[in-house]
């Protein structure tokens, strides 16, 4: 098994390359199929890495909406139809009705890395 560290640095390194990867912004990233399997990729490990940290260290930063994050990577892993590149940017999340609470997150998540390039 890995240490917290390594999970905590995989983390950072992960929301680095999903910065660099929408640095074009949305428009570029909705252009490009390469683009969003990559910073989907990168969600993915990056909701993983999360699961693996101990649950004393997630205690302590209860600002964090893990379970949201442990939801988004059941999203990307098993229910990756329900990703929605073109989403409501209203911050309660999607306009369709279907919609999971996971996929929700995830679409806030991806609004907010996408918006903070634009």
């Amino acid at each position: 098994m890995k240490s917290e560290r390594a999970y905590l640095e995989h983390i950072l390194q992960c929301i680095r390359r999903i910065l660099e990867d929408s640095s074009g912004g949305k428009e570029a990233v909705f252009a490009s199929p390469t683009l969003q399997d990559a910073i989907l990729r990168n969600l993915q490990i990056l909701c993983e890495s999360t699961q693996r940290l101990a649950e004393t260290s997630k205690n302590r930063h209860p600002e964090v909406d893990w379970p949201a994050i442990s939801g988004l990577r059941n999203v990307l892993v098993h229910d990756y139809f329900a990703v929605d590149w073109e989403m409501d940017h209203h911050p309660t999340g999607p306009s369709s009705s279907g919609a999971r609470s996971e996929g929700v997150a995830g679409r806030n998540a991806i609004n907010l890395i996408l918006s903070s390039q634009s």
